[in-house]
């Protein structure tokens, strides 16, 4: 086992979630504040946009991560200026696939 797992099995509480998501544009979801979790997002497939309260939208390619320690919401859109949330139907092939995943963290 490494060193970042040994760590998640200690700070880990209840059981983590996880799960792979198609998104197909347009489309935006926001992810409100979650105190006490810490998330994890990776874009398997197509880009997307970060868009966080205080900063510019980052821009989001296959490979990146983004570790979100301490809960913080946060939104992700097919477009920096696409406002209204929704995914399409299924009739048409995702634009984008993430991963999402979350763990409770005990306050201590």
């Amino acid at each position: 086992m490494d060193i970042l797992s040994d760590v998640i099995s200690v700070v880990r509480m209840g059981t983590p979630g996880g799960e792979r998501v198609e998104w197909r544009a347009p489309w935006r979801q926001d992810f409100p504040d979650q105190p006490g979790t810490a998330g994890l997002l990776v874009v398997l497939q197509g880009t997307c946009w970060l868009i966080e309260n205080a900063a510019e939208p980052t821009h989001l390619a296959p490979g990146d991560v983004v570790f979100s320690p301490h809960g913080d919401g946060y939104a992700l859109a097919d477009s920096a200026a696409t406002t209204a949330a929704g995914n399409e139907p299924a009739t048409t092939p995702p634009t984008t696939v993430t991963l999402c995943g979350g763990y409770e963290l005990r306050p201590e």
